[in-house]
């Protein structure tokens, strides 16, 4: 099923998507509607096609018009207090800190080290400390982190049918492991993919220079080498559905 996203200027706007159906035939998968999906509760609905064979264009357009001016009025994440230059070991903590601020489970002015903090169990909150300076964050570690963040850390297995660099949307955010060679040691840090246009990407990289965009062919260099026996990792924050104490 084929995607329009909206662009104003240079800012795509990921909380706005339209997905149109497939073409009809034997080969036709999946429902054969217009559904406009919005960020906000209750924001998306979908059109079937009407007995002529023709959609209610003029309703869905009005519905896409409606979230295009509430996506734009928005205002955009201050990413002003990110992390830059921070240890490659520590740039997990950092990633989930700036997630946490842009997705809006923690106020601006909480501390990375707070979210470490926030770990009940002792023992596994040194180990994690432990990590951050030498070794980096495990999958586990992300998990728990995100979760005391207000925030869900899903790990993608398949990684063949879909553009690693192309944001979900303005709800969910991807978490790359980049790696780079330093002497003959390849050193592995976490970034968070941020936006895109054409074939630029903005990423999170507190282990670099903050925010930064790169193209995607120096993304895909630096992704391919972060992986760890020809597996490349990535992952995803969202909020999470579960009430925090």
């Amino acid at each position: 099923m084929p995607v329009l996203r909206v662009r104003i200027g240079d800012r795509v706007l990921r909380g706005v998507q339209v997905r149109l159906p497939a073409l009809p035939g034997p080969a036709l998968q999946g429902p054969d509607v217009i559904t406009v999906h919005g960020s906000g509760h209750r924001t998306s609905r979908t059109w079937p096609r009407k007995i002529d064979g023709t959609f209610a264009i003029g309703a869905v357009v009005d519905h896409l018009l409606g979230l295009v001016q509430t996506e734009v009025e928005r205002p955009r994440p201050d990413l002003s207090f990110m992390a830059h230059d921070v240890p490659a070991a520590a740039s997990a903590l950092h990633v989930v800190h700036t997630a946490a601020i842009v997705l809006g489970t923690v106020t601006p002015d909480t501390k990375a080290d707070d979210l470490v903090g926030r770990v009940g169990d002792e023992e596994h909150r040194a180990q994690m400390l432990a990590r951050t300076r030498l070794g980096g964050l495990t999958d586990a570690d992300l998990r728990v982190l995100s979760e005391v963040a207000g925030l869900f850390h899903g790990r993608a297995r398949k990684l063949d049918d879909f553009d690693p660099f192309e944001p979900i949307n303005d709800r969910i955010l991807k978490v790359l492991r980049f790696g780079q060679r330093r002497d003959r040691v390849v050193e592995r840090r976490h970034v968070l993919l941020l936006d895109r246009l054409r074939d630029q990407v903005t990423i999170a990289d507190p282990a670099g220079e903050g925010v930064t965009t790169m193209s995607c062919k120096d993304a895909e260099a630096a992704w391919k080498l972060g992986g760890v026996r020809g597996i490349r990792w990535l992952g995803t924050l969202s909020r999470s559905t579960r009430r925090q104490p």
